[in-house]
């Protein structure tokens, strides 16, 4: 788990793991750039998070929680997609999947 306590600073930070999970936890004010991707894991956005790009995934889910903006597509195969309460603006796909937008399913 990452924890930053300021918004402060400057450069980059790059986070991996092979067969773990990354968490990572940003004050209320923080802006940054974030690029996500797994192969066999999901992806799981909390509350207010804004992406702006593709989110990506083989053999795992996605699921972006309330008040989220993605400026992308969500593309997950044999994986499912759960958005709630969020805003995506792009093309949405899954192969071998569900897509739940808020309690209702489309696929």
């Amino acid at each position: 788990m990452a924890t930053a306590g300021r918004a402060d600073w400057t450069g980059t930070s790059e986070l991996r793991t092979v067969n773990g999970s990354v968490t990572v936890s940003l004050p209320d004010d923080a802006s940054a750039e974030v690029r996500a991707s797994t192969v066999n894991g999901g992806i799981h956005a909390g509350e207010r998070v804004q992406v702006a790009g593709d989110v990506e995934t083989v053999n795992g889910g996605l699921r972006f929680d309330f008040n989220s903006h993605v400026r992308g597509g969500l593309d997950t195969v044999n994986g499912g997609i759960t958005i709630k309460q969020s805003q995506v603006d792009g093309q949405i796909h899954t192969v071998n999947g569900d897509i739940t937008v808020g309690a209702k399913s489309v696929v």
